[in-house]
């Protein structure tokens, strides 16, 4: 069965029946937004439709739903974003401009995410700070997360994904120490580059949120984000005064 939901006077859809379970546990969407189903004449409360079988006769649209949205039952706010939503440019801008440090931060907020979702014991911020020791379960973890995968399956591999992060990391890492300007820079753009593997991870969590019934805002600007922004341009700042100096 095909269900399409009227949320916030926009209609999305359709989606599986599965779906729409999982949606409704995870607080996407409410039992009392208006639902749609072939063999319905009109929309009703999404908890009548769940229980409701479709008739022999099914019109192939679903009606409009302007006329019956002004008298609908107020639907519950959303519990926002799923993982860490922000704009592939930003993920990719923030990297440059924090030499990487922005993808701590990016592993940080999404073991967050799964602490305060699901009660996790963890602390987040040293995940993200050892993020080496971390990144691979991070991304198993959003891989198999049963939620995500009810609306959009994950298709992205984990495992190589964090094992091409780590090697870059390190290898920017050690590069950086060696006593050469070249290779110094050769070694700041490895670790830049970095992004690259989190990256169709990112496109995963954007296109999972933007399949929601109600498509959540990014992400802000926040102290978090701030923070790493400051300290990339420190670190850049220096870097240059480095360069202009005699060696």
């Amino acid at each position: 069965m095909q269900i399409f939901i009227a949320k916030d006077k926009q209609q999305t859809g359709p989606f599986s029946e599965e779906q729409v379970q999982a949606m409704v546990a995870s607080g996407m969407v409410s039992h009392s937004d208006l639902a749609w189903h072939e063999g319905l004449s009109g929309w009703i409360p999404l908890n009548q439709v769940l229980n409701v079988n479709p008739s022999a006769r099914q019109p192939n649209q679903p009606p409009p739903i302007a006329g019956q949205m002004r008298t609908a039952p107020t639907s519950a706010s959303t519990n926002g974003a799923i993982f860490l939503y922000i704009p592939t440019g930003r993920l990719i801008g923030m990297s440059i401009g924090t030499f990487g440090l922005y993808q701590a931060y990016w592993i940080y907020r999404n073991w967050r995410f799964f602490k305060e979702r699901d009660g996790l014991s963890i602390q987040p911020f040293w995940r993200g700070i050892f993020g080496i020791f971390f990144i691979g379960s991070l991304l198993t973890k959003i891989k198999a997360d049963i939620s995500a995968n009810r609306i959009l399956p994950a298709s992205f591999s984990p495992g190589g994904l964090a094992v091409g992060w780590i090697g870059l990391v390190i290898l920017g890492w050690l590069l950086s120490g060696v006593p050469s300007l070249g290779v110094n820079i050769f070694g700041m753009i490895l670790s830049v580059s970095a992004v690259l593997c989190v990256l169709p991870v990112q496109q995963y969590i954007n296109s999972l949120n933007e399949s929601l019934p109600t498509r959540p805002p990014y992400c802000g600007w926040s102290t978090g984000h701030i923070v790493c922004l400051v300290v990339g341009i420190i670190i850049w700042l220096l870097f240059m005064v480095g360069m202009v100096l005699p060696q």
